[in-house]
């Protein structure tokens, strides 16, 4: 009955021992499955880090590069505005010597009785010269009757003329006339641009 009883306990032993094995393979099994779930998740947590870092740093470079061009186009735009001025005043101190060389020929004192020639200019009208020109006076105070006096303001030359009491001035300075079409060629013409 010992052998008997010995079988038994053999078969028991067996049994818990096949039950238990089930068991510790199902907990492995379980415990696989969810390492393998826990991997995934993580996996997947570290690719979306990776992908939210690219994106930020894919952002920053974008705006990097953009600050990059639009610094790169202000320094052009600045270049090109510096270079056009430098060409308006090579035009305009070359038209400055032009007239220069035309108050000191011949013809500028027929140019100067030209100017008072369509005003009416009687013994209260004042001819303002500037005083390099003022060896013109007598010239134009014969051809005016006007008289005539000096004026400091007046640089490249031609006139400018008060009448009855300073009421109405005509300005027919080169002075002028050089302002007025160095303001005009700033608004009409775009070099450059």
């Amino acid at each position: 009955m010992e052998q008997f009883q010995q079988e038994k306990l053999d078969r028991f032993v067996n049994s818990v021992d096949g039950e238990v094995d089930a068991q510790i393979s199902d907990m492995i099994q379980e415990a696989q499955q969810q390492g393998e779930e826990i991997k995934a998740t993580a996996k997947d947590a570290a690719l979306k880090a990776s992908y939210d870092r690219i994106q930020k740093a894919v952002k920053e470079t974008e705006a990097q590069y953009k600050r990059m061009i639009a610094q790169a186009e202000q320094e052009h735009h600045c270049s090109l505005l510096s270079h056009r001025e430098a060409l308006v005043e090579k035009i305009f101190e070359n038209i400055r010597q032009r007239l220069v060389q035309f108050h000191q020929g011949a013809s500028y004192p027929a140019y100067l009785q030209k100017q008072i020639r369509d005003v009416k200019l009687d013994a209260n009208s004042v001819i303002y010269l500037a005083p390099a020109d003022m060896q013109y006076a007598d010239l134009l105070k014969g051809t005016s009757g006007a008289q005539v006096c000096e004026d400091d303001s007046i640089l490249l030359g031609g006139l400018s003329i008060t009448t009855k009491d300073s009421k109405c001035i005509i300005d027919k300075t080169l002075d002028t006339a050089f302002d007025e079409q160095r303001k005009a060629f700033s608004t009409t013409y775009h070099l450059g641009e």
